[in-house]
């Protein structure tokens, strides 16, 4: 394939992919205080090991913001599976905040028996899923995926849907490599 056909397969699909997941997304945007490629606001998690984290300090990666509830199986039956994710992809990370039911100690044993290595945070008064999810009326769980810019790529998102996201940036970002190295020569 020549160097112009791949550029422009490039433009096509990721015109395309872009389009695709801006449909799916539109009928549930509009309830929420984040908005799909819009910057997401900057919040601190306090985690389980005592250390806080920002949105900001995962700039370099596609970050998944997981809010869960351990009184619902399907939040719970989703975590290993955000752990297979992380480890297929690489430069995926996973923030995932318990509606606040569980304390620290029985967080931790939790993530530990399921072997999650994650950040787990608690959000107790419920200002993390308010701040992000505003009026959702879908409950937990309920995911925001931010691209590496900061941006809000997918709102109210299951693993199957990032993990499709995740499948199409690989094959953009290997399209990408491949023409920028036939350019170089």
């Amino acid at each position: 394939m020549n160097m112009k056909k791949e550029i422009l397969l490039f433009i096509v699909f990721s015109l395309w992919f872009n389009v695709v997941n801006a449909q799916s997304d539109d009928h549930f945007a509009r309830n929420y205080n984040v908005k799909i490629g819009q910057p997401c606001p900057e919040v601190a998690f306090g985690l389980t090991d005592g250390r806080t984290i920002k949105i900001s300090d995962y700039t370099k990666n596609t970050v998944l913001i997981y809010f869960w509830s351990d009184a619902k199986d399907t939040s719970v039956k989703i975590l290993p599976e955000l752990m297979r994710l992380q480890k297929k992809y690489g430069r995926f990370e996973v923030i995932a905040v318990n509606d606040g039911k569980m304390n620290v100690d029985s967080l931790e044993k939790f993530a530990f028996e399921k072997k999650l290595k994650f950040p787990m945070a608690l959000d107790n008064n419920q200002f993390l899923y308010k701040t992000l999810a505003g009026g959702n009326k879908y409950g937990y769980p309920f995911g925001v995926l931010i691209d590496k810019e900061g941006n809000v790529e997918k709102i109210n998102t299951n693993y199957k849907e990032v993990e499709k996201i995740l499948e199409g940036n690989n094959v953009l970002l290997k399209l990408k490599n491949k023409i920028d190295k036939r350019h170089k020569k």
